[in-house]
């Protein structure tokens, strides 16, 4: 699991939650964000929205490099 991730359960006080859905769950909150991201750039286009996109899944472990 991403370190940061982690630091964000502890945060959230998630001991008794089981890791692997944390971890899930964790992921479609990164993806969401990004795809809100995505939704600022034209269709078809590399735009900042992607490039922010994928610098949220990077950072949080969900896009690999």
């Amino acid at each position: 699991m991403n370190k940061r991730i982690q630091e964000l359960m502890e945060q959230a006080g998630a001991w008794n939650i089981p890791d692997e859905f944390c971890e899930k769950f964790a992921e479609l909150i990164i993806r969401e964000c990004a795809n809100i991201a995505y939704e600022f750039d034209i269709p078809n286009r590399y735009g900042p929205g992607e490039f922010i996109g994928n610098r949220i899944q990077r950072r949080l472990g969900v896009l690999d490099d």
